[in-house]
């Protein structure tokens, strides 16, 4: 189940990437996202996407969705978030909700996906946080996370 919530998180993150890029006339995977942030408002809203950026990250609403995500420190790894930020996006959708995940839960799943090398923690001055981060093969192709066997 968590590969198919990981693969709808993307979904939507790539979706409100494309519509960001169409207001403001830039290419996400040309630019960076540091560089970006200098180009769009701090919050707004674009078609169904209402967002606010806070510090290294981003916070998105469409239809009651709630989506959270980081984009720094930047690395090779496009998409960062917290076992916090992914069960704000489960508890905000109607499908999912119902499971009832706890924070533990989630980091039980996403810990396990990081053994089978999808996720990476993030590491940074020889500190690893409990950050996840997406691999890139991964957040190019999300239809990886629904086609693949392994059982999570």
């Amino acid at each position: 189940m968590i590969k198919k919530i990981l693969h709808l998180y993307i979904l939507f993150i790539k979706e409100f990437q494309l519509v960001l890029s169409k207001e403001y006339s830039f290419d996400v995977n040309e630019e960076s996202w540091s560089n970006i942030r200098t180009k769009i408002p701090n919050a707004s809203t674009i078609l169904e996407f209402s967002y606010r950026f806070h510090g290294a990250g981003c916070r998105v609403e469409k239809e009651k969705q709630v989506c959270e995500f980081d984009y720094a420190p930047v690395d090779e790894y496009p998409i960062k978030f917290s076992a916090w930020k992914l069960l704000e996006f489960i508890n905000s959708n109607g499908d999912y909700a119902k499971f009832n995940y706890t924070e533990e839960d989630i980091v039980n799943k996403l810990d396990m996906l990081v053994e089978q090398k999808i996720l990476n923690k993030l590491e940074f001055g020889g500190v690893v946080f409990e950050t996840y981060q997406i691999n890139q093969s991964f957040y190019d192709n999300p239809e990886l996370f629904i086609n693949d066997t392994r059982i999570y």
